[in-house]
């Protein structure tokens, strides 16, 4: 049976590759939502996938919990208030909400993790976040997330971790970790050459996404779950 995959966002950069790879997926049925639009009827089963920016997430919040669709989304940027509706949605259905949609960036944030609680409190931690020109949070939500996930991790007493943004060109996006100690550094670094690679995820998340309850979920989850 096929998943219809509600594109959310669709005519947005990472809308456009998740839509694409939808339409060349034999397992899934593609439909694309522009602004503003709702269709009357979807086929089930379905999940939306969105990736959009913040003002437009309220609504999409409520057709969710009228339709009962599960949603995953990438949108980035996101504050108290729409955290805390996300949330109350997460009670009705399933939920999946992720600065990153990339495996080794699941596994950079682990490995960072790890060092992070190893290291002595004197060792410095900074985080460089590179991203394409058009990009327009700053530090990004991957880079937010990697930051309080080590900063988290570290042994009382240590400096938060320094975080600078750079936005040029048509970079898909760079995050560089780098702990410092007095006389030696560790770094960490993951480069995304594509985009399709963050749209594969989400919609790996999806396929996955569409047998759980409802609830809030993370990609970690789907990586631990190690859904092919």
């Amino acid at each position: 049976m096929s998943l219809t995959i509600v594109v959310h966002g669709a005519n947005g950069r990472m809308g456009q590759a998740v839509c694409a790879l939808v339409d060349a997926a034999p397992d899934l049925r593609l439909l694309p939502l522009t602004r503003g639009s709702w269709p009357a009827s979807i086929i089930s089963p379905a999940v939306v996938v969105d990736f959009s920016l913040p003002p437009a997430l309220p609504a999409l919040l409520q057709h969710c919990r009228s339709a009962g669709l599960p949603l995953v989304s990438g949108t980035t940027g996101l504050d108290s208030s729409l955290e805390q509706a996300m949330q109350s949605l997460a009670a009705e259905v399933p939920v999946l909400w992720a600065a990153n949609f990339s495996l080794g960036v699941a596994l950079l944030r682990r490995a960072a993790v790890d060092l992070a609680r190893r290291l002595p409190s004197d060792w410095d931690c900074g985080l460089l976040d590179l991203h394409h020109r058009h990009k327009l949070d700053a530090p990004s939500g991957t880079a937010r997330m990697l930051a309080q996930s080590v900063d988290a991790a570290r042994p009382a007493g240590a400096r938060a971790t320094d975080v600078a943004s750079v936005r040029l060109g048509e970079v898909p996006g760079e995050h560089r970790i780098v702990f410092a100690g007095p006389s030696e550094r560790i770094e960490l670094a993951h480069h995304a050459d594509r985009r399709d690679l963050f749209a594969a995820g989400a919609l790996l998340a999806a396929r996955w996404l569409a047998t759980q309850p409802a609830g809030r979920y993370q990609f970690d989850d789907v990586v631990d779950a190690g859904v092919d």
